[in-house]
């Protein structure tokens, strides 16, 4: 787990500023773990209620999460584990027009 950088949309509850940073699971993805399909965190608790949403609390936010995590089952991978995607995404990102400035790999 890690602390994001501090999010200027989001309140701190301590200080009551803007700027909240949430826990985060980091994994090993193609595009680093900067993708985010592999980032699982859950909203402090309490700071549900305070986000508007009508009839959403951080009880209920609590369970939806729970409930989702049990089908996706987010898990941070083996420390040693390296996928080798090299080819595959520079041919996509070839496709898509992106410069890659050395295609040597």
């Amino acid at each position: 787990y890690f602390s994001t950088q501090p999010n200027p949309s989001l309140v701190d509850q301590e200080t009551g500023q803007p700027g909240r940073k949430i826990q985060l699971i980091d994994a090993a993805t193609l595009g680093g773990a900067s993708n985010a399909a592999t980032k699982w965190s859950y909203p402090l608790e309490g700071t549900v209620d305070k986000w508007g949403i009508k009839g959403l609390t951080s009880s209920k936010a609590n369970d939806i999460f729970e409930r989702v995590a049990r089908v996706i089952k987010p898990a941070q991978p083996p420390p040693d584990l390296r996928q080798d995607y090299t080819k595959e995404a520079l041919e996509a990102f070839s496709k898509f027009n992106y410069t890659i400035k050395d295609k040597q790999v």
